[in-house]
């Protein structure tokens, strides 16, 4: 086999007299650290600035290649060689992939606790999951635009969704509830959201500037995890606002919050569902 030709014994003897003579300046450089019973080895590799995903996947290449390497030398036990990976690099992706899963983490569980919150207030299961539809888009819309343009997550950035949600969520509910009181009062649903929007709509755009261009004051702070966390916040809640006046008008008078908004009494006193 090729493992075993003579090139390639030739060409394993030739490497191994190069690091035998070379040891001792290995040995100064860093590159070879020497114990009574075992020897490290230090690889250095330059790679350029990628992602934590192309990052991992050079990771599962490398590994592949030192597994093939090892099996290529009979004499040496699978237990007695192993590698790891490390360097400020891989610090770096693995912080990333952390931020990634407490984003994922904290943003599911603030997503849960609002629709828990939403579904006992309304008493209605599919009132819930319409009132959540506009509040998701912040997150969805902003986060998945930095994504596509490739700005890394840091910690400001990942808590900008969570409180992003708690913020619009209140925009939702002071029209939502402005509706059901219409509607209970015998209005039809799309007069009702239409006095609804005259008089909740002044009130939610001038909570969102104020909230929005308060945050964004953060944006020329020069620590950058605070600047990002302004200028994400500032975005999330403007876009927040788009969905409250235009998506969830738009959903209240669709079919799916017909029965969830009836004025008649069965309505009331039953869940929808």
């Amino acid at each position: 086999s090729e493992g075993q030709s003579i090139r390639a014994v030739a060409r394993r003897r030739f490497a191994k007299l190069q690091l035998e003579n070379q040891r001792e300046q290995f040995t100064n450089s860093g590159y070879l650290y020497e114990t009574n019973d075992e020897e490290f080895f230090r690889i250095s590799a330059m790679v350029s600035t990628m992602n934590w995903l192309q990052h991992r996947g050079i990771e599962r290449r490398l590994a592949a290649t030192v597994s093939e390497t090892l099996e290529e030398l009979p004499r040496i036990a699978a237990d007695q060689v192993s590698f790891d990976v490390t360097g400020l690099g891989e610090v770096y992706e693995d912080i990333q992939r952390q931020l990634v899963d407490d984003l994922l983490m904290t943003y599911a569980t603030c997503v849960g606790a609002v629709f828990v919150m939403v579904w006992i207030g309304f008493r209605r299961f599919t009132m819930a999951l319409i009132l959540m539809l506009p509040n998701l888009m912040p997150a969805v819309i902003v986060l998945g635009l930095i994504a596509w343009i490739g700005v890394r997550l840091d910690v400001g950035s990942v808590i900008t969704a969570s409180i992003a949600l708690g913020i619009a969520v209140d925009d939702t509910l002071h029209l939502t509830m402005a509706v059901t009181r219409h509607v209970r009062a015998g209005r039809s649903r799309i007069d009702s959201v239409r006095e609804s929007m005259i008089q909740c709509a002044p009130a939610m755009v001038h909570t969102t500037l104020v909230c929005g261009l308060g945050l964004l004051t953060f944006a020329s702070a020069p620590f950058l995890p605070t600047s990002r966390f302004g200028i994400l916040m500032c975005a999330m809640l403007f876009v927040a606002l788009i969905g409250d006046l235009i998506v969830l008008p738009a959903l209240l008078m669709s079919p799916l919050s017909r029965k969830c908004l009836e004025p008649n009494a069965k309505a009331h006193s039953s869940p929808c569902l």
